[in-house]
């Protein structure tokens, strides 16, 4: 299961990434309809790298490639 820390991490990861695909495609397409597209994309993304995250976090007990030694 997994843990309350890694449950924040993994929100905060995914929130961070989606909210900067979301500005940059805003920006981007800001004269289509297009823009328009831009927070749903932004959701899809949080979505899945908080999946991503949250299930490396879990298999691991720690995110992968980090073996606990700090180095």
């Amino acid at each position: 299961m997994l843990g309350t820390k890694g449950k924040r991490i993994a929100a905060v990861v995914g929130l961070l990434s989606g909210a900067i695909l979301a500005a940059a495609l805003w920006f981007v397409f800001q004269d289509s309809q297009l823009r328009l597209l831009a927070p749903v994309a932004g959701l899809f993304d949080a979505s899945v790298v908080y999946y991503v995250f949250s299930k490396n976090f879990e298999q691991k007990g720690t995110f992968a490639g980090d073996d606990g030694t700090g180095v």
